[in-house]
């Protein structure tokens, strides 16, 4: 609450460990509509749901090496992992299905995608950090597109990006970008061919 200045413990437990009231290394949440935290809980590799007001999770995805999640605009799961790309959750009535977003443009699939972004209309941004891009999937659709950078080598030139970390996106479609091999933030626009640095 408001001027509270001691947090609370909502999830996890003495320190790293692997049972159910553990985390180690959280490294994403989320908040639902129910109040409950979902979690990735990348040193166990597993994704948790802690319901409000209970003491340990729930693991309800196993053996991902999540990253990030995101809730889409239709309430699935979106979450990148450190070595094979983007997946999408989606709860099909007392069946849920997890599907590998595998396809995008250029010649390699998602690598090392390290963070994601989503829109206010609905596109994902994802920051493809082992193939120095950044792709852009539109929801509903099976492909994805490069919006920035995309070449194969490591570059300081203003065209190509080196290994992005992270972006997000404003309301106008502009990408904000930080770049951990060129230490470096930078400003794509749309349609832009290369970045500015700010």
């Amino acid at each position: 609450s408001q001027n509270t200045t001691i947090g609370s413990l909502v999830a996890g437990s003495r320190g790293a460990g692997t049972r159910l009231d553990q985390l180690n290394r959280p490294s994403g949440v989320l908040l639902n509509n129910d109040g409950d935290l979902i979690i990735c809980d990348s040193g166990n590799r597993r994704i948790q749901l802690w319901s409000r007001n209970i003491l340990s999770g729930e693991t309800f995805i196993g053996y991902v090496d999540c990253r990030q999640i995101f809730f889409d605009e239709l309430g699935d799961l979106l979450f990148t992992t450190n070595k094979n790309g983007i997946f999408q959750f989606t709860w099909q009535g007392n069946k849920n299905v997890t599907t590998f977003m595998r396809k995008a443009g250029g010649k390699f699939p998602p690598k090392s995608a390290s963070n994601m972004s989503l829109s206010r209309t609905g596109n994902l941004y994802v920051a493809d950090s082992g193939n120095n891009r950044i792709l852009k999937y539109t929801l509903g659709n099976d492909d994805m597109d490069v919006v920035a950078g995309g070449q194969e080598w490591q570059s300081s030139d203003l065209a190509h990006l080196t290994g992005p970390a992270s972006v997000i996106v404003d309301d106008k479609g502009a990408l904000y970008i930080s770049e951990n091999g060129n230490n470096r933030l930078v400003r794509w626009t749309v349609g832009a061919k290369e970045g500015v640095v700010i």
